[in-house]
C-alpha cells in the first residue's frame, strides 16, 4: 500500500504525518522518489461558514534541508470528511446526490447547501459525470449490484445509489479508496 491521503480524524492524521518524518513508514515521493525525507509541516485550514478557520488536513514536506535529499515539495493529507479544494464537505455532496436522484437539481442543491443559487450544482454534476466510471467501479468492488426501480431510470442514478449502499457515507469512500471523491 502506498502513501495514505485521507484519514478518519485529525489525531490519526497527525500521528501518521509524524511517523512519516521518523522513518517508520518508507514511502517514496512521487516527484523525486526519495523516501527518508518527510517532515510534518503544519496544518491545512479552511474557512467555515461563520468565518472561523477549521483544520481540514496537514502538509508534509519532502525536505531538502540539511542532509535530506528531497525535492522541497509539499503534499497535503486530508480528513476524509473533506474533498480537497472544495468548500463543502463530502457529507453535503452525498446529501445533494441522495436528493437529486428523486428531485430536481436546483431543489437538491438548495436542500443540501441552503443556497438558492444552483449554478455550482451544475459544476458538481459535471465533476460527478467525469468520475462516474471510477465511482461505478469502486461501488461494484464493494457490493453486488442492486436492481432498482428508479423514476428516471438513469444509469447515473443507479451508480450513485450503489455507491451510497457500498460506502454508506462519502468519508468511507475516501478512506477506502484513498482517492478524492472528485477533483474540483
Amino acid at each position: 500500500m502506498g502513501l495514505k491521503y485521507f484519514f478518519e480524524n485529525i489525531n490519526i492524521l497527525h500521528r501518521y504525518s509524524l511517523e512519516l518524518g521518523q522513518g517508520a513508514q518508507m514511502y517514496s515521493c512521487t516527484h523525486c522518489s526519495e523516501s527518508d525525507q518527510w517532515v510534518s509541516h503544519g496544518f491545512v485550514y479552511k474557512k467555515d461558514y461563520g468565518g472561523e478557520s477549521i483544520v481540514v488536513g496537514k502538509r508534509v514536506l519532502c525536505s531538502n534541508k540539511g542532509s535530506r535529499r528531497g525535492c522541497g515539495r509539499t503534499i497535503r493529507l486530508y480528513l476524509a470528511a473533506r474533498i480537497p479544494r472544495l468548500h463543502y464537505s463530502i457529507t453535503t455532496i452525498f446529501a445533494f446526490i441522495r436528493t437529486m436522484i428523486r428531485d430536481s437539481i436546483e431543489k437538491s442543491y438548495q436542500r443540501a447547501t441552503g443556497c438558492r443559487d444552483a449554478r455550482n450544482a451544475y459544476r458538481w454534476i459535471k465533476r460527478l459525470m467525469e468520475h462516474a466510471s471510477s465511482h461505478r467501479t469502486h461501488a461494484m468492488n464493494q457490493s453486488k449490484r442492486i436492481a432498482r426501480d428508479l423514476s428516471n431510470g438513469s444509469v447515473i442514478s443507479e451508480t450513485f445509489l450503489n455507491l451510497m449502499d457500498a460506502f454508506g457515507c462519502g468519508e468511507h469512500y475516501q478512506i477506502r479508496t484513498q482517492e478524492p471523491f472528485f477533483v474540483h
